[in-house]
């Protein structure tokens, strides 16, 4: 719970969206694919019960659910569950293959869920929704995703 407090703290705000750049998803990649999953899943949970009852550990010191980018934050507990229970089919993999099938299905999760959850707050067209939402953090996410496949690999 501690890496995902720091990894959201280590962050890039964007000026045309109210989703920052964060290294949450690293953390999220590498606690469900080196952790067994209840440990994991534990952490994320612990992460957004304290930040969801007002303890300021969200990004930029904030808290609270009730803001454009929970949608993220729930998402990181739905890719924890999917991405621990194949941790060891996806760890097995080739690292090309064991990269792009993480990075895939941890940015469809997260970002379909984030995505969902802006443009009900936003209210924001489909096109705007996906540059605010989705193509920004594409190039970050496939370097954090195979950092994180990596170092679960070799200390798994």
């Amino acid at each position: 719970m501690i890496a995902l407090i720091a990894g959201s703290e280590i962050r890039i705000p964007l000026p045309w969206t109210p989703v920052p750049i964060t290294l949450q998803t690293f953390v999220v990649v590498f606690l469900a694919l080196h952790l067994p999953l209840r440990r994991a899943l534990s952490a994320v949970a612990v992460y957004l019960f304290l930040g969801g009852v007002g303890v300021p550990i969200f990004s930029g010191w904030t808290s609270s659910l009730m803001r454009p980018t929970a949608g993220y934050l729930i998402g990181f507990l739905v890719a924890t569950i999917v991405l621990g229970i194949l941790r060891d089919r996806l760890l097995k993999l080739s690292a090309l293959k064991g990269i792009a099938l993480t990075y895939l299905i941890n940015d469809c999760i997260i970002c379909a869920i984030g995505m969902v959850w802006l443009h009900f707050w936003t209210g924001v067209s489909t096109t705007q929704l996906i540059f605010a939402g989705f193509l920004p953090f594409i190039p970050g996410g496939i370097v954090k995703t195979s950092a994180a496949w990596m170092l679960a690999k070799r200390l798994n």
